[in-house]
């Protein structure tokens, strides 16, 4: 009986030790997968935000320009690099759609806020 006993009460510290071992694992598993997703999310955040290289850009809009077009425009130029984060963006700051004609000078090394502010001056404002 007594045998019984201590066997059983073995295979109760081994299961414990088993479960442990299990939970470790599984929670070394789930820091992992949330530290692989944070950097992927950093490298994708870095790539959309790199800064370009220093020139200045004439940037034509005039009066029929939609937000679409300008955002495309901009990405096609280089100067942003990509035109639907640069939309939602300014979705987001409720800064859509209220541009003004003219030229006005941008640069890839501005972020999407700079670009957005530059092309919201006033064209004699925006003239160096």
């Amino acid at each position: 009986m007594k045998a019984d006993k201590t066997i059983n009460f073995l295979q109760y510290i081994a299961g414990m030790a088993f479960n442990l071992v299990l939970m470790a694992l599984l929670g070394f598993l789930i820091l992992s997968a949330f530290n692989w997703g944070s950097n992927r999310g950093r490298d994708f955040a870095d790539q959309l935000t790199e800064v370009g290289e220093d020139r200045d850009v004439e940037f034509i809009i005039d009066v029929t320009t939609s937000t679409a077009d300008i955002a495309e425009r901009l990405e096609a130029d280089g100067i942003i690099r990509n035109r639907f984060m640069y939309q939602l963006e300014l979705f987001l700051r409720s800064r859509s759609g209220d541009y003004t004609a003219g030229t006005f000078t941008v640069n890839p090394s501005m972020n999407n806020v700079q670009v957005d502010r530059a092309l919201r001056l006033r064209p004699e404002e925006a003239a160096p």
